[in-house]
């Protein structure tokens, strides 16, 4: 049996309030015989329950619906408690929307919540890999130091490897979080995969004329 909302507002509201976390997860099963309208903002209130397993839960089904719960999910990166904030960055990750990289890159830089901070990060992970053209553009274009990349690509231990990129989007993920940080910067992005001891201390002897004495330096592993 599915619940009919204008039937059971008062049940249904007073279960999520009241119920087990096991009754309550049986709720959200069967709210997909309501409308949409009223099945998204019941939805967003579970955001707000104590049981992770149901704001997990809601934040998923929220997902489902895309681009028409974004701006809502946006006021919540910035509002309540901690949990709910956390929960509004699963579902953003779910959607998996490029044009919300600067709210959760916001939220990440300023929230003092470590739970809020991983799953901002988890989020951003995920608009990555869904489109990483559109995460990195999200913001704007990046300048690169043509420059300072031509000379490292003198030395043999530095090249141009396309392939490499195909799987890899550390360097993307960091590019928001600078952008936010920084304002207007120009970038060398390397990437590097195994390397031994003796190579490491090779790239460390390379003479760019201290350059990178003066630069940001951000890691990622």
């Amino acid at each position: 049996m599915k619940i009919q909302f204008k039937k059971n507002k008062r049940t249904v509201l007073k279960l999520l309030k009241t119920a087990s976390t096991e009754k309550k997860l049986r709720v959200l099963d069967r709210l997909d015989g309501m409308n949409d309208t009223d099945t998204i903002k019941i939805l967003l209130k579970v955001l707000e329950d104590t049981s992770w397993v149901m704001r997990e839960k809601a934040a998923h089904k929220l997902a489902r619906y895309g681009k028409r719960v974004v701006p809502r999910l946006v006021k919540l990166l910035t509002r309540g408690f901690w949990y709910t904030r956390a929960a509004a960055c699963i579902a953003l990750g779910g959607i998996a929307n490029a044009k919300t990289v600067g709210p959760i890159v916001l939220v990440f830089l300023n929230d003092d919540n470590p739970t809020v901070q991983q799953e901002a990060i988890t989020a951003l992970v995920s608009i990555a890999r869904k489109d990483p053209s559109a995460f990195t553009a999200s913001l704007g274009e990046i300048p690169l130091d043509l420059e300072f990349i031509a000379a490292l690509r003198k030395h043999p231990l530095f090249g141009t490897l396309p392939h490499a990129h195909r799987g890899e989007h550390s360097v993307q993920i960091e590019l928001p979080l600078l952008q936010v940080a920084l304002g207007d910067f120009t970038l060398v992005p390397i990437v590097v995969g195994q390397l031994d001891l003796a190579s490491a201390r090779r790239m460390g002897e390379i003479d760019l004329n201290a350059r990178i004495s003066d630069e940001l330096i951000a890691q990622s592993a």
